[in-house]
């Protein structure tokens, strides 16, 4: 049987929780550190939707 995560963080102290929210948000910055790392080239976001493709330019240096 699996349980939803909304379950389990309602069982969860509140320092419990802040302390997950800032693991979960380190993990997500190491990641994408490690992405754009990986090859030493440049990292591209491109979302795609039924009427065509764009590029996300959000995370690009403004170097």
């Amino acid at each position: 049987m699996t349980k939803s995560f909304k379950n389990l963080r309602e069982k969860m102290s509140p320092e419990a929780v802040v302390l997950a929210e800032k693991l979960a948000a380190e993990l997500r910055e190491l990641r994408l550190a490690e992405l754009r790392n990986a090859k030493g080239g440049p990292m591209q976001l491109i979302a795609t939707f039924p009427d065509g493709f764009y590029h996300i330019r959000q995370f690009e240096d403004e170097g």
